[in-house]
């Protein structure tokens, strides 16, 4: 197939979709940048699950994988510091698996809430009311999730005994995600406060990391 007949095949394809020669140059710059947008997301998230990946391994987690797969690295994120999870003295969760998948629900509840409002808006009479509703949860998780936020990656700074840096550290961390991915990559092969690969046997209260 030479040059010309695949111009003439992208033509005849797209014309299918009701979208003239006119429109095709736009239409494929349009579909270049959405293809750069995805590709360029995907290798970022890839990149920086690798150092959340060694941790994992290093810790002796049994499923470092799931450092490359979304939702399951917040969870990790979450599960790898292995005190009571203790926020303001307000929630507290000793068994840090069950801390994990409420906090990793809560930092993604705006995707479930996204899911959940294209759905429902489609409901006579009670949709628009609901999803009003629902557009005000989700301002209020917002705030939630910029909390629980802090205190995941004030966590992890703590798990590998950044010192009194740890609190800053974990507010820039909200604001700017590339010092996360900084971050984890200097401390990737720092030995957690528990000791390579005792993720399972570390204790759940320890004096010197409670918060």
């Amino acid at each position: 197939m030479n040059q010309a007949d695949l111009e003439n095949l992208i033509i005849n394809l797209v014309s299918l979709f009701g979208v003239g020669t006119s429109m095709l140059i736009p239409l494929l710059f349009f579909l270049g940048i959405i293809f750069f947008i995805i590709t360029f997301s995907v290798v970022l998230f890839a990149i920086s699950g690798f150092p959340i990946y060694r941790m994992a391994k290093n810790a002796g987690f049994r499923h470092p994988i799931f450092a490359f797969i979304p939702f399951l690295q917040t969870y990790l994120l979450f599960f790898l510091p292995q005190e009571e999870f203790n926020l303001f003295n307000l929630v507290k969760i000793k068994d840090r698996h069950k801390a994990a998948l409420y906090m990793t629900l809560v930092t993604n509840a705006p995707i479930l809430i996204s899911i959940v409002s294209i759905v429902i808006v489609f409901i006579p009479f009670l949709g628009p009311i609901l999803t009003s509703l629902i557009s005000s949860v989700s301002s209020l998780f917002s705030i939630a999730i910029c909390i629980v936020g802090w205190k995941c990656y004030y966590d992890i700074y703590r798990l590998y005994d950044v010192g009194e840096n740890a609190i800053l550290l974990s507010i820039l961390s909200l604001f700017i995600p590339l010092l996360t991915i900084v971050m984890t990559f200097v401390l990737m092969n720092k030995e957690p406060y528990y000791g390579f690969g005792n993720i399972y046997n570390a204790p759940i209260e320890n004096e010197d990391y409670t918060s």
